[in-house]
C-alpha cells in the first residue's frame, strides 16, 4: 500500500475505512497510449486470504491484453499460479 500511496498517478480510496479488505485504486498513466486517461481498478479481498488471490477488476472500459470484455483482470498470479507467499 505505502508503494502505491507515493506513487506518481496512483490514488487509493477506501469506501469504508475501518474495512481493508475492499478499496480502488486509480491509475493515471503519464505517458504511453493510455497517457492522461484515469482508470478505477477495484480490490476485493476474499475472508479465505492469503489462500485465495484478491479479486481485481477494471471499472472503466478499456483494451488491453490483461483485461477481459467484463472488466476481469486475468493475469495468472491471480489465478492458478496464485501462491500465499506472493
Amino acid at each position: 500500500m505505502s508503494k502505491l500511496e507515493h506513487h506518481p498517478g496512483t490514488n487509493i480510496v477506501f469506501p469504508n475505512p475501518n474495512k481493508r479488505d475492499n478499496f480502488f485504486v486509480d491509475v493515471t498513466p503519464d505517458e504511453g497510449y493510455w497517457a492522461n486517461a484515469t482508470y478505477r481498478f477495484e480490490f476485493k479481498y476474499p475472508e479465505s486470504y492469503p489462500h485465495e488471490p484478491p479479486k481485481v477488476e477494471c471499472l472503466n472500459k478499456i483494451y488491453h491484453p490483461n483485461i477481459n470484455l467484463q472488466g476481469k483482470v486475468c493475469l495468472n498470479i491471480l489465478r492458478g499460479e496464485w501462491n500465499p507467499t506472493l
